[in-house]
């Protein structure tokens, strides 16, 4: 038996698995407890989670954190931020 691609079929195109299963721009963002600043996830430069801090209104988001392995999936405020 012969099996048709998609495309001899009409079916759109396969959405990559990298799409489906990669990580996301940017995720989780939270208020800081004081409302000045947020946070969220995002890739460092090496294609890794991390949480990054931004002030409210500005463009100034630092990376707050390094893992270079497995990458953050969870992270809270403390109530003094």
């Amino acid at each position: 038996s012969t099996h048709k691609g998609t495309e001899e079929m009409g079916l759109p195109d396969l959405i990559p698995q990298s799409k489906l299963f990669g990580n996301p721009e940017k995720s989780s963002p939270t208020i800081s407890p004081d409302g000045k600043r947020f946070a969220y996830l995002a890739n460092s430069d090496k294609g890794v989670l991390n949480i990054f801090v931004q002030t409210v209104g500005a463009e100034d988001a630092k990376q707050v954190t390094n893992d270079t392995h497995r990458g953050i999936r969870f992270y809270e405020w403390a109530n003094n931020n």
